[in-house]
């Protein structure tokens, strides 16, 4: 797969996109740069076009914004507490 990079700005608002196969994901880079605050996000794809992880870099701080496997464990914990409450 070739990347795609798309770049363009507006308002002081500088913004710079990329895609890009790495192993079996699908990668979305986004560069905003406002003010001088550069942040970029990662957007991960499976195959199927599901999102199965996003996070910010900003600054020296990492921070997750959604990962799949997570919230499907949050999911079948509360199915799980569900189907307790029901056989009790």
């Amino acid at each position: 797969m070739i990347p795609f990079y798309h770049k363009m700005g507006f308002s002081g608002i500088s913004l710079e996109i990329k895609y890009y196969k790495r192993e079996d994901e699908i990668v979305c880079e986004m560069l905003t740069e406002d003010d001088n605050e550069k942040i970029i996000y990662f957007y991960y794809f499976s195959k199927n076009n599901q999102l199965q992880r996003a996070f910010a870099m900003y600054g020296d701080e990492n921070i997750e914004l959604f990962d799949r496997n997570k919230e499907l464990e949050v999911l079948l914990d509360e199915y799980e507490k569900m189907v307790k409450e029901d056989i009790a």
